[in-house]
């Protein structure tokens, strides 16, 4: 069951900057549109994944790295605003995105704190 819960988180983390990736390049209004679906469709997976992870594995309590990732989650979920107001380059915040993301890896599988 461990295995379908991960299975499940990293489709949903793989669609999320699929989702970003789309909306930082695309230049049409349907691809937005299909973006912004697959946004947040892939934050529901992630979140929903991760914390039947986290009930899997017996963590009882919220720790530090686990509000650590909610807090990154937050951000790549408002991330989407960030594209759709331009609110700086493309190329800046997709390697925002990028480091978000691997800093999320790093607290799921290191669990530092």
């Amino acid at each position: 069951m461990e295995l379908i819960y991960k299975f499940i988180h990293l489709v949903g983390v793989m669609a999320l900057f699929s989702a970003l990736g789309t909306a930082i390049a695309a230049s049409c209004d349907n691809a937005k549109k299909f973006a912004g679906i697959l946004h947040g469709i892939s934050l529901i997976l992630i979140l929903i994944s991760g914390f039947g992870m986290m009930a899997r594995l017996g963590y009882g309590y919220v720790q530090g790295w686990v509000i650590t990732k909610i807090v990154l989650w937050l951000f790549l979920g408002a991330s989407l605003a960030l594209v759709k107001r331009k609110v700086m380059k493309p190329s800046a915040l997709l390697g925002i995105v990028l480091l978000v993301g691997a800093l999320s890896a790093y607290m799921g599988v290191m669990k530092p704190f």
